[in-house]
């Protein structure tokens, strides 16, 4: 489970009607579950609170393997693919909860200085947890061994995914918080 632990950002797949789809949503979790918010009218949001079979999938790119040949070329990573079956939460103490473990994910201390949702906000959005039925991990790590008698270059060139340089669109400061946020990664 770590690496739905270090990571806020999935691929939810679904069918509809016979078509399917992906959607990339931001989410948390806890041991048993998987928590993602959006509009009531969303066409996920709606599948999701459905309890219907559904797929997540999670992606870190750690390196691109370059290899002298280009049909032993490679990528370095991890993934988890979850199957698992929605549910709507009513309870609005519970919503204020999943929503503070969100933030704690994407900036820690960004819930003691944002503006909280009030009764009427956590009523108009609807917040899903899927229960995690199955769990599977993939990686590769391959390495490359150093080679003399190569005829072209090769090797591995690390992917980093890390905060950029906040932008600012307000006219106040930007906290310290969201500033030493940049360079760090934001696989945790």
């Amino acid at each position: 489970m770590e690496i739905l632990n270090r990571n806020f950002i999935a691929e939810v797949a679904f069918e509809d009607l016979g078509q399917p789809f992906i959607i990339p949503m931001n989410y948390c979790n806890d041991d048993s579950q998987i928590y993602f918010h959006g509009s009531p009218e969303s066409r996920l949001i709606n599948f999701l609170r459905s309890g219907k079979n559904l797929a997540i999938s999670i992606l870190e790119v750690r390196g691109i393997i370059i290899r002298s040949k280009v049909t032993d070329n490679s990528v370095q990573y991890v993934s988890a693919v979850i199957f698992g079956r929605g549910s709507r939460i009513d309870d609005n103490e519970k919503k204020m909860k999943i929503f503070k473990n969100l933030m704690s994910r994407i900036s820690p201390e960004r819930w003691e200085d944002t503006e909280l949702p009030g009764k009427r906000d956590l009523d108009e959005v609807e917040v899903v947890s899927v229960n995690i039925e199955e769990f599977s991990i993939k990686m590769n790590m391959d390495e490359i061994k150093f080679q003399d008698d190569m005829l072209r270059w090769q090797g591995i060139v690390p992917v980093e995914t890390n905060y950029g340089q906040p932008i600012s669109y307000s006219n106040l400061n930007t906290p310290e918080y969201i500033k030493k946020l940049k360079g760090k990664s934001i696989y945790r």
